[in-house]
């Protein structure tokens, strides 16, 4: 068996006995592998992660892992206590110390083990980190989410487990932190998993498992070559498609060349009896046989159609694309002045955030605010919404303007799609909110669904239904780390609205490639 190995052998995982996540899931990956688990929201990626490393028991089937298994949550609240505690090296400092101070005793050393540099590393990767501010017996909760995401990370790379697990570890990174966690990761010679989808982490990756609900894809490369045998995968089923619509039309053609041999049968059967050669006990016999064996052959022809038919809906549905198309704008976004901010002045008690900052946005602006953690980013869009009012300085709105944030909280969670439709547009009928929801893959009773239940995809495809379903589109968006929730299917969503957006937008991101694919022009480092 290899050193670092994990195996998975038709493992299924039931919520309560009744809701089925998955079954009869397979894989196995070892040695020094990174491996990325993709899959919608909602299909248990969370949920693997947690029964690989125990915290969940299987339903069915049988987890090996040859090694000790270490994983990073998305959840920041469920560690507690100082620095070191967290890190899980307050033991081994403490019998460090007594060594040092010949206090020790033989319990001492098999604690520290192999880490006697264990300080030295910790404040080596708490430089790359950028947390040199910090202290081992700071208190955890008093730090700042950027701060814990990063301290759980080292946790991780730092431990002396054997295979590493990380849920999204990355969405909370700025772009200098996303840099040193792929640097972390390549000189990493441990087995990881992760779940992500952050394309550039995922073009890091040597494995890509696809989960759904009745199966796992392995593909042994990076996200690229994922969507190439993804789109060769597609192009195979649009092939068979094509053949099962031309064996269709084969099948009805030849159902027609018989019907019209029936007919011409019956009618020289008829000539037949009129010619008084058969008796009309012989010729009911004859006509009984030949509409027997007609109908065995229609029937066997129709099960052929009703089989084929329903083979092309089943491999329809498995290459369904979520793509929508929004309407054109009642009229063009021809304004100069969106937002003008002069002489900014805002603090949170001593930290100043903004001074005598300013800042212009034009129609045809796609910006992007970036920054460290921290920085900002987050408050500047308060700022200019009217949520935070600055100490001093002057704003100017002078857009229609949409917020999205990550938590896609635009529409009315205990309302459904249609009643948040015309809640939003006034003037909207029920008719015209049944079509533009239509449009965004909400079809009849689907356009009735409580936002509460929606999915990540379907609130996500509900919001822009609100924002963009209708010719009367806002001026500008305004979009605070909104690709943090979502998985790749509904970025791609996310991402195709925005190319066909004709107004600004107002981006906060730190995801490079969704920056690229919405065609973020101009960039404001704060």
């Amino acid at each position: 068996m290899f050193k670092n190995y994990l195996s998975v052998s038709n493992l299924s995982y039931s919520i309560l006995g009744f809701q089925t996540l998955f079954e009869k899931v397979c894989f196995e990956v070892s040695n020094s592998q990174k491996v990325a688990i993709v899959g919608e929201n909602g299909v248990g990626k969370t949920t693997l992660l947690k029964l690989l490393c125990g915290e969940l028991l299987p339903s069915k089937g049988e987890i090996v892992i040859n090694g000790k298994i270490s994983l990073v949550p998305q959840s920041l609240f469920e560690f507690s206590g100082n620095i070191a505690q967290v890190l899980g090296v307050a033991e081994i400092i403490e019998s460090l110390h007594k060594i040092c101070e010949n206090k020790a005793t033989e319990i001492d050393f098999e604690i520290v083990g192999e880490n006697w540099d264990i300080e030295a590393k910790i404040k080596s990767e708490f430089e790359r980190w950028n947390l040199s501010h910090l202290h081992l017996d700071d208190l955890f909760e008093r730090l700042s989410g950027g701060e814990k995401e990063k301290l759980l990370l080292i946790k991780n790379f730092i431990s002396t487990a054997d295979v590493l697990l990380f849920d999204e570890p990355t969405n909370n990174l700025d772009v200098a932190s996303r840099r040193v966690f792929l640097e972390e990761l390549k000189a990493c010679s441990k087995l990881v998993l992760i779940v992500s989808h952050d394309r550039n982490l995922l073009n890091e990756m040597d494995v890509i498992l696809e989960l759904s609900k009745n199966k796992v894809q392995k593909f042994s490369g990076n996200f690229e070559f994922y969507q190439q045998e993804k789109a060769r995968q597609v192009a195979t089923i649009e092939s068979k498609i094509v053949g099962l619509k031309e064996t269709q039309k084969n099948v009805l053609k030849t159902k027609i060349e018989n019907q019209i041999k029936a007919d011409k049968s019956a009618k020289s059967g008829r000539a037949k009896v009129f010619s008084d050669k058969y008796s009309s006990l012989q010729a009911g016999a004859m006509k009984g046989l030949s509409l027997a064996s007609n109908a065995k052959k229609k029937n066997k022809l129709d099960g052929k159609i009703l089989e084929t038919t329903e083979e092309i809906k089943t491999l329809q549905l498995s290459i369904l694309e979520e793509a929508i198309k929004i309407p054109l704008p009642e009229k063009p976004f021809i304004k100069d002045k969106l937002i003008e901010i002069e002489n900014l002045c805002f603090s949170y008690g001593e930290r100043v955030l903004f001074k005598n900052f300013n800042l212009f946005v034009g129609g045809k602006d796609r910006m992007v605010l970036k920054g460290k953690n921290g920085a900002g980013k987050t408050t500047l869009l308060k700022i200019i919404l009217g949520v935070l009012s600055p100490q001093s300085g002057s704003i100017e709105l002078c857009a229609s303007v949409v917020y999205l944030n990550q938590e896609l909280s635009l529409l009315d969670r205990e309302k459904t799609l249609l009643e948040n439709l015309q809640e939003i547009n006034p003037q909207m009928n029920l008719n015209e909110a049944h079509r533009i929801l239509a449009n965004f893959k909400f079809r009849n009773e689907l356009a009735h669904k409580k936002v509460s239940v929606l999915s990540g995809g379907e609130l996500l495809r509900g919001c822009l239904a609100a924002i963009l379903g209708t010719d009367k589109q806002p001026e500008l968006i305004i979009l605070d780390e909104p690709t943090n929730n979502l998985d790749l299917q509904s970025l791609q969503v996310l991402e195709s609205a925005l190319q066909q957006y004709q107004g600004a937008l107002l981006v906060v991101s730190h995801d490079e490639k969704f920056l690229e694919q919405i065609n973020i022009n101009r960039e404001l480092l704060l």
